[in-house]
């Protein structure tokens, strides 16, 4: 409806994401184009997509996530779009797997008295 709001993407998966915002989100069941930026190597390519309002965060108090929406994916503007999309999710789940393995490696187990 020719609205336009600022948000966070958060909580990225190959159907959707969340996006955090404090202006009201728009109702449940709504369809909502999506435009973010990726930042890389030279000037910041958009991805472009349409998608579905499903949640708002209020539905779940104990998410533990900020103010804002959940949003399924329908379709992507462009063939592009949706590569640039799938490669942003393989960079965060890369980034994610790199984390948890030097979070292990400072995990110990057993006494702490070197015992």
């Amino acid at each position: 409806r020719g609205r336009s709001n600022q948000a966070t993407a958060q909580n990225f998966s190959k159907e959707g994401l969340f996006l955090a915002t404090k202006d009201d989100p728009p109702v449940r069941g709504a369809i909502v184009r999506i435009e973010f930026p990726i930042e890389g190597e030279g000037d910041p390519v958009p991805v472009r997509f349409n998608a579905e309002v499903r949640w708002h965060q209020s539905d779940r108090p104990q998410s533990g996530l900020p103010e804002g929406f959940g949003v399924q994916i329908l379709t992507f503007e462009s063939p592009k779009d949706r590569v640039r999309y799938d490669e942003l999710l393989l960079l965060i789940l890369t980034l994610n797997a790199e984390r948890d393995r030097e979070e292990a490696k400072s995990f110990k187990w057993g006494p702490s008295d070197g015992g």
